[in-house]
């Protein structure tokens, strides 16, 4: 039975001990409803506004007429929501916090790949360089290609937890960059790939964190500038380079 202080809370709460001791594991199935109103004591609507709550945050997984289970691995949607309170917003002060952010768990990823890399990611990174040189002024899909290039990264470090926050992380620059801009950041862009991936080539872990690092400083009087001048800001938001 939970105690009456904070009944949603006390939900939440209870759930996430059980997930964090290893008593609910990912996959596992939470009891019906009727089972837990009657094991907490506690109203439907009090029960479900948790349940909500856990879902929203990405921890279990509702559907309908299927119940509620212990997600199988972190989701990017809870990492999303808790910086959804912290977003950038158009406060530069608050977004070069972000941009620090970035930096550290980039920095982390890349000298993971580096140190992890096969010949498949190698090859995969590789490949999307070439295709990101070609399409020269080609603004969307040279947007996807820079995506890619550091999710491969990200991929090739091996640790879905850094790949998850930095994923979320990523998702808030998309709104700060011009399509207009492309074409003058596109070379910028290819040259600290290209820089980052000979330094994974060569499994040197501290060269490719300091590279990745200074690609995206390399970006930040763009963005400063960003910050300083009135846009239209109706147009943004068509590219995520870097």
């Amino acid at each position: 039975m939970l105690g009456t202080t904070s009944t949603v809370d006390a939900v939440v709460n209870h759930f996430l001990e059980r997930i964090r001791t290893g008593e609910l594991k990912p996959g596992d199935s939470l009891p019906s409803e009727r089972v837990l109103k009657e094991q907490f004591g506690i109203s439907r609507l009090s029960l479900r506004e948790g349940l909500a709550r856990l879902n929203a945050l990405g921890v279990i997984q509702v559907r309908q007429g299927r119940g509620a289970t212990v997600r199988q691995e972190a989701s990017a949607s809870s990492f999303e929501g808790a910086m959804a309170l912290l977003a950038p917003s158009h406060d530069i002060n608050n977004f070069e916090e972000f941009l620090e952010a970035r930096m550290v768990i980039e920095g982390a990823l890349t000298a993971l790949a580096a140190e992890r890399r096969t010949d498949e990611h190698l090859a995969a990174l590789q490949g999307i360089l070439d295709e990101t040189r070609a399409l020269h002024g080609s603004g969307r899909r040279f947007s996807e290609q820079d995506s890619n290039f550091h999710r491969t990264i990200a991929t090739a470090a091996s640790n879905r937890l850094l790949a998850t926050i930095h994923h979320a992380i990523r998702r808030y620059f998309v709104v700060f960059r011009d399509p207009a801009d492309e074409e003058a950041h596109l070379e910028l862009v290819c040259q600290g790939h290209e820089k980052i991936l000979e330094c994974i080539k060569r499994q040197d872990a501290e060269a490719a964190a300091m590279a990745a690092r200074e690609h995206l400083l390399s970006f930040v009087q763009y963005y400063r500038d960003f910050f300083a001048t009135p846009r239209d800001r109706s147009n943004l938001g068509g590219s995520s380079a870097s």
